[in-house]
């Protein structure tokens, strides 16, 4: 449940290049518009909506859009940073000194959160969200909307995802609903965009690796 909810990346998660919508446009023009052109950063709050919790939990920080991958760098109410690969998760809590790392099984699969992470990185998997979703793609009042629904709703899994925007613009808002009942929504704002992006990201990390006290 930590990672699941950490990751709504968001996610990360939001990095459709500027081009025009229009009532007209598939669902393979939006997979297309989403794959990743270049580094960005975004200020992010997450509010997560938990059947547990009489009221929303609210976390703000920064969110990263690399070629390798999404980090997720939370700064409240914790400091606690998630890096999402092709192949692993790495979850660092530098305030509790604790680092985990989940190896995962295809491609960018993490719980809870594999549609979205494969719409932002082409490859064999973009195949398998048609054959997996539902969706729908619709513009309202200068807005886009995207929304996925699994065609078999696994238990503990999510139930569906909404993305939207401003019309040529990417997304700035994500919602993800589950099948327990609780939901997680993101409101994005983009800061930067370029090699500045990568060398902000790259004095992150450092300052993570020079930690030696983490402990499993």
């Amino acid at each position: 449940m930590l990672f699941r909810v950490n990751l709504l990346f968001s996610v990360w998660l939001a990095i459709l290049s500027p081009a025009p919508a229009d009532a007209t446009e598939t669902f393979d023009a939006v997979l297309e518009r989403m794959q990743f052109t270049e580094n960005q950063h975004f200020r992010y709050q997450e509010t997560r909506h938990l059947a547990l919790l009489t009221q929303p939990w609210i976390a703000t920080g920064d969110m990263f859009i690399t070629a390798d991958g999404m980090v997720m760098a939370q700064q409240s109410p914790a400091s606690i940073l998630t890096k999402i690969t092709k192949d692993k998760l790495e979850y660092f809590d530098t305030e509790n000194d604790i680092q985990r790392t989940i190896p995962l099984k295809q491609a960018f699969a993490v719980p809870g959160m594999a549609p979205f992470l494969q719409m932002l990185y082409p490859g064999e998997q973009h195949s398998r969200l048609e054959e997996n979703y539902q969706t729908s793609f619709s513009l309202e009042k200068n807005r886009w909307k995207l929304v996925m629904g699994p065609r078999q709703i696994d238990k503990n899994k999510i139930r569906a995802m909404t993305l939207s925007g401003s019309q040529g613009n990417g997304p700035d808002f994500l919602k993800l609903e589950y099948t327990d009942g609780d939901q997680t929504e993101w409101q994005l704002s983009l800061l930067a965009q370029g090699q500045d992006v990568a060398d902000r990201l790259k004095r992150i990390l450092d300052s993570i690796k020079e930690t030696n006290a983490f402990e499993d």
